[in-house]
């Protein structure tokens, strides 16, 4: 049922951002949410940091990109995911 999905979402939305958080315990978001929003050091570029990232397998998008202003706050957002073997609780 949708119940029984929507039950299983918000299962794995939770197991990601536990990992992540162990793993960036100062990135902002919710605990239900899919994605966190780390601050950059100001002497940061967060288009560098993306490809940096990206290059060891870690995508990241800069917060300009959803900025509505021309000038945003120097944040990445970052997409938990599990490897296959991570597998979250499963609904019937």
């Amino acid at each position: 049922t949708a119940r029984q999905l929507l039950k299983g979402v918000i299962a794995e939305s939770a197991a990601r951002m536990k990992v992540a958080r162990a793993i960036l315990p100062r990135a902002e978001g919710g605990p239900l949410g899919f994605h966190l929003w780390m601050r950059l050091p100001a002497h940061w570029d967060a288009d560098t940091y993306n490809e940096a990232a990206r290059a060891q397998g870690v995508v990241t998008v800069s917060s300009r990109d959803f900025a509505t202003a021309e000038s945003a706050e120097n944040f990445v957002r970052i997409s938990p995911v599990r490897r296959p073997t991570e597998t979250a609780s499963r609904v019937d």
